[in-house]
């Protein structure tokens, strides 16, 4: 059985965002983005390979979690806290060139493990 972690960080956004795959826009507000991750056996060093990144949403009429995607999550992020300008939601080439470009950003400053 593989061993796994799990982390949990508190993650604000200041206004609305979104998150390709899903049809709705979730409000502004602090949420817990939980990270599942397991450990790579048979390397000399500690790895782990994250299996699962969970956002936590909370409403008026109750909470559930739903499975996304991490890049998605980073590009909301940059969205909102205006690294990436303003972009519409129907505008999937801008939002493609835009994910790549985050992606790559995070890359080069090592804050991601993809």
């Amino acid at each position: 059985m593989p061993i796994t972690r799990v982390t949990h960080k508190p993650v604000a956004f200041s206004g609305p965002f979104y998150l390709n795959g899903y049809d709705e826009t979730f409000p502004a507000g602090e949420y817990d983005v939980e990270t599942d991750e397991e450990l790579i056996e048979g390397v000399s060093f500690l790895a782990y390979r994250r299996i699962a990144t969970l956002l936590h949403v909370r409403s008026k009429t109750g909470a559930r979690t739903l499975t996304i995607d991490p890049r998605e999550l980073d590009l909301a992020i940059l969205v909102d806290r205006g690294g990436c300008g303003a972009m519409a939601q129907d505008a999937e080439p801008k939002r493609d060139a835009q994910l790549k470009e985050a992606i790559s950003r995070a890359e080069n400053e090592g804050m991601t493990d993809i």
